[in-house]
């Protein structure tokens, strides 16, 4: 769940296209063995600019509004919806530390959550949604060798985007089969459908080419390093690209375990979405929920462009639940109910990144095994 995906509730934490990319260019000295020196100030940089968003973000949604929600949906319905919000969450661990094998036994289970949420927390708020990886990769470094952590949180972001795409791409037919939207509507999401489908084999190849290998070819294709520097990066991103593969001696012990846990956290996401559905339209349609599924997916990731989604998340599903005839009240229920608990994961992942702060001020553990690592 952060990427950290929820549908009518959409995704809390979109697994965005472009986050491959993103981690891999900053993977390129992964190779040396510990942590490198700026990973803590990178960290006091993120929790500083979380801490600045989350208040700004609390004070946007106003505790009179929380309290107002709770009271409305039941206190008993709200905790049920923060488990299953948590148990997501947990899931999406799991599978990060299934990727890590076989050196997960380095790192525990707990300091593998704590990162996934407080990664969350930062994706939630800032820009693209996709901060938060960074984030993620710097707060296990130091107890699982880095290149295996970075493979791990690509692998989980590669595997969350092709699941999500599955969805879409499953949920759109039967949308547009059931329900008679608007034909701009209709056009927009087989539009949205197809570019995710096409997005979704291109990196796919990718991967089987080996992705940071192919990234640094595309650099020095458009002259922004020197020959020098793309064999230099290539090789060490040879170790990166075959834990990346499903298949090798490098490829990560745990691929279908990791799938599993992954997708595991999307049924937990789904069911919450039933119940939301249920609370706020006061009955529950499976093709309804699909529809919300595959279309709410594509608002998510269009939200996660802006910081919390401000604005296009509500506008989002004002629309879907208008068009889907439950009505637009509905869907701003639904966007409200999101919000809250996104303040919530908010604070909670902060709060985890602050204890792993703290923790990480103690020698980094001494690890018996391979010197690379």
């Amino acid at each position: 769940m952060s990427d950290d995906a929820k549908p009518a509730a959409q995704p809390a934490a979109p697994v965005a296209p472009a986050a491959p990319a993103a981690i891999a260019a900053a993977a390129v000295a992964s190779t040396e063995a510990g942590p490198p020196k700026w990973t803590k100030l990178v960290n006091w940089i993120f929790f500083g600019v979380a801490i600045a968003a989350l208040a700004w973000m609390i004070r946007s949604v106003g505790p009179r509004k929380v309290a107002e929600l709770v009271k409305s949906i039941g206190g008993g319905w709200f905790a049920i919806l923060m488990l299953l919000e948590l148990g997501s969450y947990a899931c999406d661990a799991a599978a990060i530390k299934a990727f890590m094998r076989p050196e997960s036994r380095m790192i525990d289970y707990l300091r593998v959550f704590a990162a996934q949420l407080s990664g969350a927390a930062i994706n939630l708020l800032m820009p693209t949604g996709k901060v938060g990886e960074a984030s993620k990769v710097t707060l296990m470094v130091r107890r699982a060798p880095r290149g295996r952590v970075v493979s791990s949180v690509l692998l989980y972001n590669l595997y969350g985007f092709f699941l999500n795409v599955g969805i879409v791409v499953i949920g759109i037919p039967i949308t547009a089969l059931v329900y008679r939207l608007p034909h701009k509507v209709e056009v927009a999401i087989w539009l949205a459908g197809g570019i995710l489908l096409a997005l979704a084999l291109f990196l796919l190849w990718l991967v089987t080419r080996g992705i940071g290998s192919s990234l640094v070819g595309f650099l020095r294709t458009v002259h922004i390093i020197s020959p020098e520097r793309r064999e230099r990066w290539r090789a060490r991103l040879l170790k990166l690209d075959g834990q990346l593969k499903p298949t090798g001696p490098e490829a990560s012990h745990g691929t279908s375990v990791g799938i599993g846990w992954m997708v595991l956290s999307r049924v937990v996401g789904w069911i919450q979405s039933a119940i939301v559905i249920y609370l706020v339209v006061g009955e529950l349609d499976g093709m309804f929920l699909i529809a919300s599924l595959s279309a709410g997916m594509v608002i998510a990731w269009v939200a996660a462009i802006v910081p919390m989604g401000i604005g296009v998340s509500e506008g989002g599903s004002y629309l879907i639940y208008e068009v889907l005839g439950a009505g637009a009240t509905a869907g701003l229920g639904v966007a409200l109910i999101r919000r809250v608990r996104q303040v919530i994961i908010a604070v909670l992942g902060v709060a985890l990144m602050l204890i792993l702060q703290a923790l990480d001020r103690a020698p980094p553990p001494i690890r018996k095994a391979n010197p690379e690592y």
